[in-house]
């Protein structure tokens, strides 16, 4: 029967998590050999204090789902039986045990001559605890590794968060700044049409201030784009320009 974990709503970080449990259960002593690696699925052999199993990782769904199989040894074999019982005692212990026949093993332990065969049933009752132990080992590894990669992407939203409050900022700056430069345009456009109407030679000035005009247009576009730094140097290059139209047009 295997271990079974699901890991909600991450399987899009599962490259990034996978990594992260496998490196996690080697630096707590977990042996790890024929590792396989696919886009959605991860395989490999484990060993951790003479438990051996197979782990699996993989994506279904939106999850990320890890499956643990335990080969256990069966130490309550290789224990052996220091005693004084042998024959069908030992064969009827061993044979409870294989089989999960708590009676059986029970009235055969009960009706042993000597303690020693306690060994063979110590034994299994250690590979089991061994096994809930590693359980509790990889559900820990599993938990650190999901905290840890929650808190990664919590953080890497708070700086993107903090990104867009910056550009919102620096683009309502340049907003700010270009109303005030066409302001300043059309101030300057209806001057030096009433400097024409009497005759004055506006040419130079009008050349400037469409210069001008196409500038803000550019820096217009470029805060649609969300590109504040050509936006910038769209409105300081209208401004530049507005101001030199100005000098023209006060030498008239």
């Amino acid at each position: 029967m295997p271990f079974i974990y699901t890991v909600e709503g991450l399987a899009p970080y599962f490259a990034e998590f996978s990594e992260r449990l496998v490196s996690e259960l080697a630096l707590r002593g977990t042996q790890i050999t024929g590792l396989s690696r696919s886009e959605s699925r991860v395989d490999m052999s484990t060993e951790h204090t003479g438990e051996k199993g197979h782990l699996t990782i993989f994506i279904e769904g939106n999850n990320i789902k890890i499956t643990y199989t335990v080969e256990r040894e069966r130490k309550e074999i290789k224990e052996g039986v220091v005693g004084a019982i042998t024959g069908g005692a030992l064969g009827g212990i061993i044979s409870g045990l294989l089989n999960r026949d708590a009676e059986a093993v029970v009235d055969t332990i009960a009706g042993a001559a000597a303690g020693g065969a306690l060994g063979a049933y110590h034994g299994y009752e250690r590979s089991i605890e061994e096994q809930t132990e590693f359980a509790r080992l990889l559900a820990e590894t599993i938990r650190d590794t999901e905290n840890y990669i929650r808190m990664k992407i919590e953080e890497q939203k708070r700086i993107e968060l903090e990104r867009l409050e910056e550009l919102k900022r620096e683009l309502e700056d340049v907003e700010w700044e270009l109303s005030n430069i066409e302001a300043d345009l059309l101030a300057l456009k209806e001057e030096a049409e009433i400097l024409a109407s009497e005759g004055k030679n506006v040419s130079t000035v009008k050349r400037r201030l469409e210069v001008a005009e196409k500038l803000c247009s550019d820096a217009k576009k470029a805060i649609a784009s969300k590109n504040p730094k050509e936006a910038k140097a769209k409105a300081l290059a209208a401004r530049k320009m507005l101001d030199r139209a100005r000098d023209l047009l006060w030498q008239l």
